[in-house]
């Protein structure tokens, strides 16, 4: 029952949870705590783990980081690309001018919009 983040409307929310755990771990929070179950679940597009570690799942099980990391840039890719949709401003998208100009020209140049913004998430994982 989960919606692929890029099929949300980014303005319905402003928050969001992550489970840690094993996979086996967060499958279980997830079945059996009533409070978490109550949350709207969102999932993001099956990508190929870039990270080595020993899994007893296949390729596109992530680690929280790397999960994180793809729920933001999916996100501000959503939200970017809707805004350039309706004519909105990058509202609060963008930290200083110069970011601004980088993430407006990657938009009109017919990219998915995406400046980078959260790629040290990966630095030290």
């Amino acid at each position: 029952d989960a919606m692929c983040i890029d099929q949300i409307d980014p303005a319905s929310f402003d928050q969001a949870i992550v489970v840690d755990g094993t996979w086996s771990q967060a499958r279980s929070i997830m079945f059996h705590d009533q409070t978490v179950r109550e949350f709207r679940t969102v999932t993001i597009h099956p990508r190929i783990t870039r990270f080595w570690r020993f899994q007893n799942t296949d390729r596109s099980h992530m680690a929280t980081i790397e999960a994180i990391y793809f729920l933001y840039r999916d996100f501000i890719t959503n939200r970017l690309q809707l805004e350039e949709r309706n004519g909105e401003k990058m509202l609060d998208q963008v930290s200083d001018s110069s970011s601004a100009a980088t993430a407006t020209t990657t938009i009109a140049a017919g990219s998915d919009g995406y400046d980078g913004r959260y790629d040290d998430l990966m630095f030290y994982y």
